[in-house]
């Protein structure tokens, strides 16, 4: 087998055996270079570094997976379809992906949505959601790819300051040089993923003066999506009794860390036990005031809490 500037010796009996692939190559005489004494393999630069690995494999089953390896590997074995290595490298990259390696998730995401491991995508997702602030503010950020940016966007787990810090964001990433070319297409396409009703009034106002704003392509839609935002303070505190439905994404939090609670107070009562009481908004509209109170009380029963029924 030729692979780059490397050869690598092996038995057609082995390859077969192991890969579909390598058994058309080999022993169908409609491909080319079944009956040649060495048959050229193109393979990325990626892929090359890890073949001798990966021809290693087929002949012991056994593997070790690296944080380095694990990309070409998982090319191999999609390519090849070498279906048991596919798996291990899978379940390598999930539990790898954790919250603790968010670097691995970002890197193997694209991968995972090359070939369309879900349970990979699903995991790179978590992760990438509970490190956003940290991403957005690197120097990645602004080379990143649109579809990327596209999924982010649509992620309702965010986790964030608020919502004009995605925002914020996004307006860097669209003014990026690389980007300028494609500026008002995607614009067009991006914006509607912002939850513009969960920003605060001030944020909504800073927008429309700003030059954003004033760009001719861009006002009638950054129009309607503002309306919106403005149409969902108004009336979601009444929308059961006006019967209007606020359930769409474009409406949800996604999950703040900024003015999510205003205090949190504990006291230890005769009567009830321990009195948790946590003031927050009013309802699901963001302001900058903070007058909703909530009473949590706890109950200990033998060596057992319990949150107490009303």
């Amino acid at each position: 087998l030729q692979v780059g500037k490397q050869s690598y010796f092996g038995h057609k009996f082995v390859l077969a055996k192991s890969s579909d692939v390598f058994r058309t190559m080999l022993y169908d005489k409609n491909w080319l270079q079944s009956g040649l004494p060495e048959i050229i393999l193109e393979e990325t630069e990626e892929c090359q570094k890890y073949f001798d690995i990966f021809l290693r494999f087929l002949y012991t089953a056994e593997i070790n997976i690296t944080a380095d390896s694990a990309v070409g590997i998982l090319c191999l074995a999609d390519k090849y379809i070498v279906t048991s290595l596919k798996n291990m490298c899978t379940q390598y990259m999930v539990e790898h992906a954790r919250f603790v390696f968010e670097e691995n998730a970002l890197n193997w995401y694209f991968s995972s949505v090359a070939y369309d491991i879900k349970e990979l995508i699903h995991q790179c997702s978590k992760t990438i959601a509970w490190n956003a602030e940290q991403l957005l503010i690197s120097p990645e950020w602004h080379h990143m790819d649109i579809d990327f940016v596209s999924d982010l966007l649509k992620n309702g787990d965010l986790v964030i300051q608020r919502e004009d810090m995605l925002f914020r964001a996004l307006l860097h990433w669209l003014e990026s040089e690389e980007r300028r070319e494609h500026f008002h297409e995607y614009a067009k396409e991006l914006l509607p993923l912002i939850r513009f009703p969960q920003m605060q009034v001030k944020e909504l106002i800073s927008i429309e003066k700003s030059d954003l704003y004033q760009d001719k392509e861009l006002k009638p839609l950054l129009k309607k999506l503002i309306s919106k935002a403005y149409r969902f303070r108004i009336l979601c505190p009444h929308q059961t009794d006006v019967e209007i439905s606020f359930a769409q994404d474009f409406y949800l939090p996604r999950n703040y860390l900024d003015l999510a609670i205003a205090y949190v107070d504990m006291k230890n009562t005769l009567m009830y036990g321990w009195l948790e009481n946590v003031k927050t908004y009013v309802g699901p509209v963001p302001s900058e005031s903070m007058d909703g109170l909530c009473e949590i009380a706890y109950r200990k029963t033998y060596f057992h809490w319990a949150v107490r029924k009303p």
